[in-house]
């Protein structure tokens, strides 16, 4: 409740597409356990002369869309790794790319572009994407990793993506080398990912994700 008064407070004034806008960071806790948490939202925007428009209540009735979402992850400054994950995670029959539900997870990775609010009830529709470059110059993005990670940390959080669950099913016999076996999908593909670069698990590296945030307002005519 407390992150969606904090959103909803922020949203009350109106944005551009070249205001900043939400920034989601993630810090690895003792556990290494990987989530994103909404951290320190900052909108810089145009002030309104009605106070109204700042409670929560009143943005809640005005705003059709909120929707802050991410997609795709890559490890910066290493672009020529893509068609690596890319051939694991959304290719074709043995690897993770049947599994995701669809037509869900095409929406999320293009990014909500999908998502048209009707023009004849709702106006000033804003679609922010990330990374970006600020008028400063500095890049933005609204999910990023405040502290390097490693293999060692991305293996388990790749295990809870729903496809890799899909696959689970599929191939019951395929266990993972923690749990026993003698490897699963992703195992496989960080082996592949560890061959290409020479790391190993603990080799620290930067992640960010794709992200968007879609906005639109109720029609006041």
């Amino acid at each position: 409740m407390a992150s969606r008064q904090l959103i909803t407070k922020s949203l009350a004034r109106r944005t551009s597409p070249s205001s900043p806008a939400i920034v989601s960071t993630w810090s690895p806790p003792a556990k290494r356990r990987i989530g994103l948490t909404m951290r320190k939202p900052f909108l810089r925007s145009l002030e309104s002369s009605n106070p109204a428009e700042h409670s929560p209540i009143s943005v809640l009735s005005q705003v059709f869309l909120l929707k802050p979402g991410y997609g795709n992850f890559s490890i910066v400054g290493r672009p020529d790794l893509r068609p690596l994950l890319q051939k694991y995670v959304y290719g074709g029959p043995g690897t993770l790319g049947p599994y995701w539900e669809e037509p869900g997870r095409s929406i999320v990775v293009s990014l909500y572009r999908d998502i048209v609010p009707p023009s004849a009830l709702y106006q000033d529709v804003t679609r922010l994407f990330f990374p970006r470059k600020s008028s400063t110059g500095e890049n933005e993005a609204i999910v990023q990793i405040s502290g390097k990670m490693t293999i060692s940390i991305m293996e388990p959080y790749a295990r809870t993506w729903s496809s890799y669950h899909g696959w689970q099913t599929a191939f019951p016999e395929r266990k993972s080398r923690a749990n026993g076996g003698e490897g699963d999908i992703i195992d496989e593909m960080f082996d592949e990912l560890k061959r290409e670069t020479g790391w190993d698990d603990d080799t620290e590296f930067d992640v960010e994700w794709s992200s968007s945030i879609l906005l639109a307002r109720k029609r006041d005519d």
